[in-house]
Order: structure tokens, then C-alpha cells, then sequence
């Protein structure tokens, strides 16, 4: 198990040095949860049989399911080979039985009751590997995750009752069982961003996880001769498992700051990609003389800064994804008139056109531009 848990954190660590992380997220999701207990399932069928064969009605109730709620906290980055995710988990899953019973033969007075709590806690330490290359808010994503961990039951309790065929107490019974062993999980899933801070995911998975629980058991009367005795009880909490919930997170993605960027790079490796020659047009005359740029830091600057340098370097096509960008960020009169710029270079009149219309309207006493489009 330790080999494992040493593997697992050699694997973060070397794909955390890949990239920054962009979202810190929580989850908090309910579901259900899917159990073997193929051992405990099989002891109480045999008993079941064994009062049974004894005219006596048994009914000790296997388990075959338990509630889960679900706490998850994860750290999303971005690497070369797209977004992935740490995270942190505590599954509570839920087995309770309230309701095992043997009846007197040929009689409705119980013989035996039980009331069993077996819940167990679930601690595991994962990753998720996204199918997006981009984090994007109003998008489904989908991942596949896998974690390793803890599985431990602690402070359970299991209490018994004998009863006389008259109804009278003979004997009671009470374990609290403790547990501790390896555990993991594989799962794919899918969440959906309303906006920087709220969001709903969806689960399914499979569990594997068996070991034993111990106790000491405490009988009185009818059970006095287990007093003392060390109750050993195989459990199997393996199985497939299916959650639901709220995703949420506190301040702005980095993931909005820069996504933007890297989706203007993408479109420009693709524009090289393609050849992008300059245009043999000469001139636009001195409209294409234009002011300088305010050093404000923003996006809105850092694309028109970046649109300014391969528009002199005569790639047109280029620099207008840049303005175009940087126009939806900020509509200004000098961002529309370098539209148009590029827009006539790259002989596309009619853009050329409506682009200094457009700066013409946010800027009414650019005479030059419009006594330069009168002509054109």
C-alpha cells in the first residue's frame, strides 16, 4: 500500500511541474453506493437458514447497497498535455440495518433483534485528466479521475436483543467495530459551469475496498458466554457507485484571464500554419498612422500591442485576429480603424469598409479617416 500511495504522489508531483494551477474547486455531492459484502451477505443467510430450519422466521437483511455523501476539493492546472486536476476526497458511505429479526416458531414474538451501523469513511488522494484542452464556463467537461486511500470505520456500533417467547429481555449484545485498509476508486465524470463560482457535476465510479472489522463483544444472559470474546466480520465495500451535486469555487478562473490568449495563439499557429503572405498593397494613405497605445496592462492593450507588431511586419491576416479580439473586449474608434487597416491590405473592401465606418462612429472628428473614406 505503500508503494502505491509513493507511486501516486511521484505521478502529481511530476505532472504539477508541467503547469500552474488555474481553478481551485469544491464539490459536494449524495448518491448511492453499491456494495458486495459478499461474506457478511453469505453469514447471514446461513443464519437465516439455520432458524429457519427451526420453524422459526428469520430475517437478517443482507446488504447489498448504502447512501453516500461525498466531499471533494481539487486544484485544476494546465499542462502540456491539456487540463488535468488533484483532488481530495471523503466519501461517507451510509450502511445501516434497522430491521433484522427472528420470531418464536409458530409465533409473531421476536426472538432476536438486531440494529447494525457499518458506515465507513472513505479518504482518498487522486487525479482527473480532462478531455478539454481548455477551461471554459458554460461548457460540459468530461474527465476520468482515479484516487487511492483509506477506507476506516470507526465508532459503529452493533446491538442485539434476546427476548423470551413471553416477550421478557434474556440477553443483550453490543460490538463496536473498527476497521482500517486500502482502497481505491476509478470514475468518470462530467461538470457544467454556470459561471466562475457555481456549478453542478455528475459521477459514476467503481470502489474496491475489503477487509475485516474487529470488536470486542459484550454479552449479557443469553449472550454472556461471547462475552469478552474478539468479533471478526469480513466486509466488502467494493462496487459501483453514482453521486450528484453543487460544484463551487471562490474568486475568477485563471482559466478566463488566459483562455482567451491561448485561443488567439491557437488561431495564429493555424494562420502561420497556412502561409500568410503580405499583401503586395501599398498604401492607405495616412489613416494607417495611428495613435499610441495606453500602457494600462490590459488584454484589450496586450492585443492591440501584439496586432501592431505583425501588422508591421506585413501579416496582415495575423494581426487581425488580434484586433478583432481585442475589439471584444473593448470597442474603441483606434481597434475598428486597425480593422479596417488589415481588412484593405488583405483587400476585403467591403470589411474595410464597415470597419472605419465603425471607428467613425466612436470617433466623429477623425476628419482625416473621413475625408479618406469618401474617396475610397
Amino acid at each position: 500500500m505503500k508503494k502505491i500511495f509513493l507511486l501516486m504522489v511521484i505521478l502529481l508531483l511530476s505532472n504539477m511541474s508541467f503547469g500552474e494551477v488555474i481553478k481551485s474547486i469544491g464539490e459536494i455531492n449524495g448518491g448511492i453506493n453499491l456494495l458486495a459484502m459478499t461474506e457478511y451477505n453469505k453469514d447471514a443467510q446461513e443464519q437465516n437458514e439455520s432458524f429457519e430450519s427451526l420453524n422459526a422466521s428469520s430475517d437478517f437483511r443482507l446488504i447489498t447497497s448504502g447512501g453516500l455523501v461525498s466531499i471533494a476539493g481539487a486544484y485544476i492546472f494546465d499542462s502540456p498535455s491539456g487540463l488535468w486536476a488533484f483532488y481530495l476526497k471523503n466519501d461517507y458511505i451510509i450502511v445501516l440495518d434497522n430491521d433484522s429479526k427472528v420470531f418464536w416458531p409458530n409465533s409473531t414474538n421476536e426472538l432476536l433483534t438486531m440494529k447494525s451501523n457499518l458506515s465507513a469513511d472513505y479518504f482518498g488522494l487522486g487525479f482527473r485528466k480532462y478531455f478539454q484542452d481548455k477551461w471554459k464556463n458554460e461548457q460540459v467537461n468530461f474527465f476520468l479521475g482515479f484516487d487511492a486511500g483509506i477506507m476506516y470505520s470507526i465508532a459503529n456500533q452493533v446491538e442485539g436483543n434476546a427476548y423470551t417467547a413471553t416477550g421478557d429481555e434474556m440477553g443483550t449484545l453490543s460490538v463496536t467495530p473498527f476497521g482500517l485498509f486500502f482502497g481505491t476508486c476509478f470514475e468518470a465524470g462530467t461538470d457544467y459551469w454556470f459561471n466562475d463560482n457555481f456549478g453542478l457535476n455528475f459521477k459514476a465510479g467503481y470502489r474496491y475496498s475489503k477487509g475485516d472489522l474487529e470488536g470486542i463483544f459484550r454479552g449479557t444472559g443469553y449472550y454472556y458466554p461471547q462475552d469478552g470474546s474478539l468479533m471478526v466480520q469480513p466486509v466488502d465495500y467494493s462496487g459501483l457507485y453514482i453521486n450528484g451535486g453543487i460544484s463551487f469555487s471562490f474568486g475568477k478562473s485563471k482559466a478566463k484571464e488566459s483562455g482567451v490568449a491561448q485561443d488567439i495563439d491557437d488561431s495564429i499557429s493555424n494562420l502561420s500554419n497556412e502561409g500568410v503572405e503580405p499583401s503586395d498593397v501599398e498604401s492607405i494613405s495616412e489613416s494607417e498612422k495611428l495613435p499610441a497605445l495606453p500602457s494600462d496592462n490590459s488584454e484589450y492593450t496586450e492585443f492591440m500591442k501584439k496586432g501592431d507588431i505583425e501588422f508591421e511586419r506585413k501579416r496582415y491576416k495575423i494581426a487581425l485576429v488580434y484586433f478583432e479580439q481585442a475589439a471584444l473586449i473593448q470597442e474603441t474608434a483606434d481597434v475598428y480603424k486597425r480593422i479596417g487597416n488589415c481588412n484593405f491590405y488583405l483587400e476585403n473592401k467591403a470589411e474595410a469598409k464597415k470597419a472605419y465606418t465603425k471607428s467613425i462612429e466612436l470617433n466623429p472628428h477623425d476628419i482625416q479617416l473621413i475625408n479618406w473614406l469618401e474617396k475610397y
